[in-house]
């Protein structure tokens, strides 16, 4: 698979999968789940390129008519995200976006983390745990996801209102 670099400019989408009554975002949007084995820990969280060529394709897939809400969010202000776990500033958190795509879904992507350099993945308990031991891991979780609602493009948008967007209703 060619490497791609996406650029700061770029814009991706996020399909949201908890939305709350009053129409926010709950962080649970950007969980990375806790799979058994052998398909094991998510290393990221998926999104999708807005402007690859395949993006309402990809969709359309995904969604099997059900119209479901997404976020949009550019690459530059997740990347530029500032958040320290713990008490010090030893423990920076960073987001990066990588290109994932594949034949079957061209316009994926994924939201990668970083905590003190190390990958979060899955429930994160190894890692929190390896950084501040008796520290309320949860309340991290909470902290590393909300920081990703709070730079989401507000309102929410639809796949419908993407693929319309796309000229490609």
């Amino acid at each position: 698979m060619e490497t791609i670099t996406l650029l700061n400019t770029e814009t991706v989408i996020r399909v949201i999968s908890h939305v709350l009554k009053d129409g926010s975002i709950s962080p649970k949007s950007f969980k990375l789940r806790q799979w058994p084995e052998p398909k094991g820990s998510e290393r990221y969280i998926s999104v999708n390129r807005y402007d690859c060529d395949f993006l309402v394709n990809d969709l359309r897939t995904y969604d099997k008519g059900r119209n479901l809400p997404c976020a949009k969010m550019n690459v530059g202000e997740i990347r530029a995200i500032n958040l320290f776990i713990g008490s010090t500033d030893k423990h920076p958190v960073k987001y990066d976006v990588l290109d994932m795509h594949s034949e079957a879904t061209p316009s994926h992507a994924g939201i990668f983390i970083t905590v003190a350099n190390m990958p979060l993945e899955g429930s994160g308990d190894a890692l929190l745990d390896s950084i501040e031991e008796g520290e309320d891991k949860d309340f991290h979780l909470l902290a590393i996801r909300s920081a990703l609602v709070d730079i989401v493009k507000k309102p929410l948008i639809t796949i419908d209102a993407i693929c319309e967007e796309k000229g490609q209703a």
